[in-house]
């Protein structure tokens, strides 16, 4: 994702100039979908019902006007570079801790990073916390009792503690709509979150769209799905992204925060799918599919559970490999909501607020990230 997710650690994020409008507009339109959306649902573990990726599509009656043309290149990206479920690498562990949990530093190694870094000194992190394996590393930490999640993106313990390459926190997350806003404290008025903040390469929340241990073991997952993609449009991205690291100079590639879906009038108790397939597809029947970085594969993330002590997905994949769950996706009944493009002018003051992330030297031998 930047690295959660994400491949290229030089790589400049662009970060979106003003999308005010545009991302209003995608919760009004989502908020009316999910008003007649029809049957109950649980209620998700993380975000509140009025976040972008518990909001229900199927009731949407219009489409963009190239649904067909994204929702094919999806279908060959898919194809041509083996769709899969990052599980157990290049994915998310999901620290969940209770209010006790005593605070530690983690230190930000970027030296532009103060406020951020005067915000993560105070971290409920876990002892025996460990990233994902894989160059991202990235670790979400989720406390209850205070409604708040922190994430990071390479994070390590070192002789002098936690550190991370860069991260993101979200106060009140039941409230936040799914991505890093400009809020500042209104009585001393510090930062409590930054629109590039987060790991995401689009600024999406890490935990947004991630499909949890819990949900997958209920057998139902009622929330969005995050992919990632190979080839994603440079430059330009559609709300509720806030940026992207595409790189694909053409009109007609996907851009980043593309929302998909599957047909609504679409069996999919008759396909015969598996279980975990199954699933995933209900969800993205339900609630969509949102793109929010690129990646070497087309990619949906579970909660990394290699470390526990059993393998809580083993029941739902009956043997099968995460690529081969991808490939029974049915990706040729996939349709593109209306996108909201932004217009791909960032300013040069808006890159200069992304500076290249100097690598330390202990890391310099690090490979580009093979998400997928």
């Amino acid at each position: 994702m930047r690295a959660a997710i994400g491949d290229d650690p030089t790589r400049v994020i662009l970060p979106r100039p003003a999308l005010a409008p545009a991302i209003l507009a995608i919760l009004a339109a989502l908020a009316a979908l999910a008003a007649g959306a029809g049957s109950a649902s649980a209620a998700p573990e993380f975000f509140g019902p009025d976040a972008v990726f518990n909001q229900r599509v199927d009731g949407a009656t219009t489409l963009d006007r190239d649904s067909a043309a994204y929702a094919a290149e999806l279908q060959r990206q898919a194809e041509n570079f083996d769709a899969t479920v990052n599980m157990r690498r290049f994915t998310v562990p999901i620290y969940r801790v209770p209010g006790t949990q005593p605070r530690v530093k983690v230190t930000i190694d970027r030296p532009d990073a103060r406020r951020l870094q005067e915000i993560m000194a105070d971290v409920p992190v876990p002892a025996d916390a460990v990233a994902s394996e894989g160059t991202d590393g990235n670790v979400a930490i989720y406390q209850a009792a205070t409604d708040t999640m922190w994430e990071f993106w390479r994070f390590t313990r070192e002789e002098d503690g936690f550190h991370a390459d860069w991260a993101g926190r979200v106060v009140g997350l039941d409230d936040s709509p799914g991505w890093y806003r400009d809020l500042r404290d209104p009585e001393s008025g510090l930062a409590l979150e930054k629109p590039f903040w987060g790991t995401n390469a689009t600024h999406l929340n890490l935990l947004g769209g991630i499909m949890t241990v819990p949900e997958i073991r209920s057998g139902r997952i009622d929330h969005a799905l995050v992919i990632s993609i190979p080839e994603a449009r440079a430059g330009v991205w559609s709300a509720p992204a806030n940026a992207t690291d595409g790189r694909i100079a053409d009109a007609r590639a996907i851009p980043e925060g593309a929302w998909f879906r599957l047909d609504p009038d679409l069996d999919i108790d008759a396909l015969g799918l598996p279980p975990l397939t199954r699933m995933m597809a209900r969800a993205a029947q339900r609630y969509g599919m949102v793109v929010a970085n690129t990646a070497r594969s087309v990619v949906f993330y579970a909660e990394d559970a290699s470390r526990r002590t059993t393998d809580p997905y083993a029941s739902v994949m009956g043997g099968l490999r995460p690529v081969d769950v991808a490939r029974a996706f049915p990706w040729e009944h996939v349709q593109t909501l209306p996108l909201r493009l932004s217009d791909g002018q960032a300013t040069a003051a808006d890159a200069l607020r992304r500076p290249k992330r100097p690598k330390r030297p202990e890391r310099a031998h690090r490979r580009r990230s093979a998400r997928g």
